[in-house]
């Protein structure tokens, strides 16, 4: 390959990557533990997930987010959610509930989890200034 042709490849490489760099999204992952009475959870779960404006009670921001039949290992599981543009840099509190996979009705866990700065870093509380 000439020199011409690798720089032009290089190139076209550079410009593709540095697109998608600057793609933001509002989606984050979430990791959490599970047990099942005293002991790790293991298995196929579902889940709900819901936004909250408070610790307890409170209104739901959005919509909730059904994740199911979620790996479970040793207590561990991980989900991406995407609540959309509802961070404007006010309080937000996840609220989970779970069953395994297939069950019965749904278990809400509590405490809600407070979500602490990881969806805030895609808008600066200044931007819009």
């Amino acid at each position: 390959m000439n020199v011409i042709s690798r720089t032009a490849a290089v190139s076209f490489l550079a410009s593709i990557l540095s697109l998608s760099a600057f793609a933001q999204s509002t989606e984050f992952s979430f990791q959490g533990s599970l047990k099942d009475g005293a002991n790790p959870a293991n298995g196929s779960y579902d889940f709900e997930f819901a936004l909250f404006d408070t610790l307890t009670a409170g209104s739901q921001i959005g919509a909730t987010i059904p994740k199911n039949s979620v790996p479970v290992a040793n207590g561990i599981f991980a989900v991406k959610l995407d609540f959309g543009s509802v961070f404007p840099g006010a309080n937000r509190f996840l609220e989970i509930r779970v069953r395994q996979s297939g069950g019965g009705g749904f278990t809400t866990l509590a405490p809600r989890q407070v979500v602490n700065s990881s969806p805030y870093s895609l808008k600066s509380l200044n931007a819009d200034n």
